[in-house]
């Protein structure tokens, strides 16, 4: 999972791998695509009310898509608007697991996504997938209006009395909640002991092989 920075408040380490910005800023080539999850709902009859071409591809992954009718090339510019549009939708960023540069990010809801709908269905979501980041709330500051409680995917909020209480286990840190919230009583913390993603796809390959052999 990867959250947009916008929603990370001031003063707190953003490192690269974080930041969306910088994916979209270092890619030679942009491509969006159709949500395959959602296109699949439409033709089955179970339409989605959230947009269907906001599915990314970078660098080479992105060429790969373009050359062959998969998804269209687009500007750096009309990347930010597009995942701007998916963060106002409520749609989960998943991308690849990798710091160098991320081959894909598909923006995601919990009514069509196989893979949204595996980790919300998971005991524990927070171990499943997660971003480096996870929220905390301002009783002070908090109105009780509930906004946040239907904005999360994860069923991670619940209002008790006129406040909202987070779920640790369930929070996977999207940020989805934050920007929602009136009185931005809600924010983004790091998460203690996030695990820095592999720097390649050769990395990822060599990490996942090494889990492999140790869980024999």
């Amino acid at each position: 999972m990867i959250t947009v920075e916008k929603e990370i408040p001031a003063g707190v380490e953003i490192h690269p791998y974080d930041r969306v910005s910088d994916y979209i800023a270092k890619a030679n080539d942009i491509a969006v695509g159709t949500c395959y999850c959602r296109h699949h709902g439409e033709l089955v009859g179970r339409p989605c009310d959230k947009p269907k071409d906001v599915c990314m591809a970078f660098g080479p992954a992105a060429k790969y898509v373009s050359e062959r009718g998969f998804a269209r090339l687009v500007s750096k510019g009309e990347a930010l608007q597009i995942l701007d549009r998916a963060e106002k939708a409520g749609l989960i960023h998943c991308s690849s697991n990798t710091g160098k540069y991320i081959d894909f990010m598909c923006n995601c809801c919990d009514c069509h996504c196989g893979i949204i709908q595996s980790i919300k269905n998971a005991a524990f979501p927070s171990m499943a997938a997660f971003s480096s980041f996870i929220m905390s709330v301002n009783e002070e500051e908090c109105m009780g209006c509930g906004d946040c409680v239907e904005r999360c995917q994860m069923d991670a909020l619940t209002m008790e009395g006129d406040l909202v209480v987070r779920d640790t286990e369930r929070c996977i840190g999207c940020g989805l909640c934050i920007s929602v919230c009136p009185t931005e009583a809600l924010r983004l913390e790091l998460r203690e002991g996030a695990p820095v993603p592999a720097f390649d796809r050769r990395e990822f390959n060599l990490a996942m092989m090494a889990s492999l052999q140790q869980n024999r």
